[in-house]
């Protein structure tokens, strides 16, 4: 019998009572583990250090300049952290190493340790799943590892792996250990790794440590960058020719037919992972774009109303042919969303929200300007002209056309000081342009000066917003008039005065009942906060179809749930499981004492994701 003033048996040096004693029924490898996560949390504390923090905090500045467009604050720092004390400042780690290895640990602590010395930036790419691990090949070396799957972990056969890792053979030979997350990337990924590859070949450094550290940052916007329009990369680099050319068709056709941009973005997503996975034959493309557009319209994506016949007459192909690949495709498709559930593989489609315009926008309106510009007697010849044309530089005539041009660069800025200045040029071209007085809404700090603003910038877009039969979302001219409604209506939101958001919010679905905007979300939460809760389940029910896998109307319902039964109903538990399945990241922050974001001006977001989560709990105030 061990004594409590024995020496432990598991070799931490410490006696029996200190250690071991009353923990007999846990498992030697699962105080390790906890042991293991303790010496790692513990040399985050060097970055606060007065010697080392001046250092970190430029890292950190630098970073963030160049990340804060694509990652949030926390991920940022967790990153520079994990440069800084891994590779830019390894002595720091060695050094902290060396304490530990002096101190008492249990001996299965100790070999572990023992093999961190030498930390791992990893480039590689997922090869393969077996038994539980992830086999990752490098992709600036020859060395394979394996990582341990981990209940978190989204990836996919072909993701681009990046970050650092920590030896640990305990459980597979050439294992790793996470030291705090990996970055996985599937979309555009033989365009991040020929990229860091030729950035590797050009950098004349032979050591890859010597690489990762000059480089590393430059990683990270390769892989942003690539990320930030992935359908269109895939397109170019992983397409072949046959299957590129079905869709360029089907891009044709968008640009002849009034299909809503989000709308074009989602079905050639469909239609480019349905190229991938299923790899089709065909001797004609345009019955496949067909098969795809008809596809489009059975599956609810496209809103148009059109029959088999009008898509075969527009498509110049025959009914029969058509029909039979887009009930090929939709099935596809269907079964694609079901074997997702959380993961994603293959384009992914990214919801874009914020109070800022889409990024198509700026194209949408020039092509709408040019055309404006011209007579067609035919559709044909307005189809020639868009050919010719859409690759042309857009040349701005008059001050209106020149200031909505600085408009769009404004929105597009990375920098707050150069969108303003834009915005003052707009300004003195066309003083009513409504989106300047957004901009500058935006820049002021006085809640009276910025309704102002916004009520200036209603008006004037109203006086320029077009009545048409049909969604007044498809005429790019309206979408100044409803994106200032919008601004206004999240910035009464994140004032907390819940029922006048409400009601703006309200008025643009009745305007816009296919919500391109996303208002219907803010509607819900605006009349839970305020205990409208029977106008909060109407919209709930107006929007259920197709949202069984929409995390945020998932946790909205939730939240009216909890609020209408002041946190008493028994559906609760299952209702937020179904959500906590399309987003654990929301179910985490809901348990931290963090602030809630407000509500984005321009976020993507992929289903599932962190950047997700973040708006989705811009909602739950």
């Amino acid at each position: 019998m061990i004594g409590r003033n024995d020496p432990c048996p598991c070799g931490s040096g410490q006696k029996y009572k200190k250690c071991c004693a009353g923990k007999s029924d846990v498992p030697v490898e699962q105080l390790v583990d906890e042991e293991l996560e303790r010496i790692l949390s513990g040399v985050y504390d060097l970055v606060s250090d007065p010697k080392s923090a001046a250092e970190f905090d430029g890292y950190l500045r630098s970073w963030t300049n160049k990340l804060v467009e694509f990652f949030d604050e926390e991920t940022i720092e967790v990153s520079v952290s994990e440069y800084f004390l891994f590779v830019a400042r390894e002595d720091l780690w060695k050094r902290y190493l060396m304490k530990v290895l002096n101190s008492s640990m249990r001996s299965g602590t100790r070999s572990v340790v023992e093999s961190w010395q030498a930390p791992i930036v990893l480039f590689g790419t997922v090869k393969a799943e077996q038994n539980d691990f992830l086999e990752i090949e490098e992709n600036l070396g020859e060395k394979t590892y394996f990582l341990e799957i981990k209940d978190e972990m989204r990836f996919d056969i072909g993701s681009i792996v990046f970050g650092v890792v920590l030896p640990d053979d305990r459980n597979h030979p050439n294992g790793i250990k996470t030291v705090t997350s990996l970055l996985f990337v599937r979309q555009g990924s033989e365009t991040i790794k020929e990229n860091v590859v030729a950035l590797a070949e050009s950098s004349g450094l032979q050591q890859s440590k010597d690489f990762y550290k000059k480089h590393m940052l430059d990683i990270y916007k390769i892989i942003v960058e690539a990320v930030d329009n992935p359908l269109e990369d895939i397109i170019d680099n992983e397409l072949s020719e046959a299957h590129r050319s079905v869709m360029d068709s089907l891009t044709g056709i968008f640009e002849m037919t009034r299909v809503d941009i989000e709308e074009q973005q989602l079905l050639k997503s469909v239609g480019v992972m349905y190229l991938l996975e299923e790899q089709p034959n065909f001797r004609k493309p345009n019955v496949v774009s067909a098969g795809m557009f008809q596809a489009g319209i059975d599956l609810g994506i496209i809103s148009l109303s059109m029959t088999q016949a009008d898509v075969a007459q527009l498509f110049d192909v025959s009914v029969g042919a058509m029909a039979k690949r887009a009930e090929e495709i939709a099935e596809f498709a269907i079964e694609s969303l079901e074997q997702q559930k959380g993961i994603s593989r293959g384009p992914r489609v990214v919801r874009s929200v914020g109070t800022y315009p889409l990024l198509t926008e700026r194209v949408n309106w020039e092509m709408s300007v040019k055309l404006s510009r011209k007579h067609f007697d035919t559709l044909e010849a307005m189809q020639t002209y868009m050919t010719l044309t859409m690759n042309e530089p857009f040349q701005p005539k008059g001050e209106m056309e020149q200031a909505q041009t600085f408009i769009y660069d404004a929105y597009e800025a990375d920098n707050n000081q150069v969108r303003y200045e834009l915005a003052e040029k707009a300004l003195r071209l066309d003083p009513e342009n409504p989106d300047v007085y957004l901009i500058r809404a935006e820049r002021t700090e006085i809640d009276h000066e910025a309704e102002h603003l916004y009520k200036t910038a209603i008006e004037y877009a109203e006086s320029r917003y077009e009545a048409v039969d049909e969604n007044p979302w498809g005429l790019v001219t309206n979408r100044p008039y409803m994106r200032a409604l919008f601004a206004y209506g999240v910035w009464l939101f994140n004032k907390k005065r819940y029922d006048e958001a409400g009601r703006v919010f309200n008025d643009l679905l009745e305007m816009n009942p296919d919500d391109n905007q996303g208002a219907r979300y803010l509607a819900i939460s605006s009349y839970i906060e305020t205990e409208d809760f029977e106008a909060a389940e109407i919209i709930l029910d107006e929007y259920e179809e197709n949202s069984e896998t929409d995390a945020a109307y998932l946790y909205l319902r939730w939240y009216l749930e909890a609020c209408m039964s002041e946190g008493e109903s028994v559906n609760l538990d299952w209702m937020f499981e179904e959500a906590m399945e399309e987003n654990p990241f929301v179910a985490e922050m809901l348990d931290s004492d963090d602030s809630r974001p407000l509500y984005p001006k321009r976020l993507d977001c992929d289903s599932g994701s962190f950047s997700e989560a973040m708006y989705i709990m811009s909602l739950l105030h």
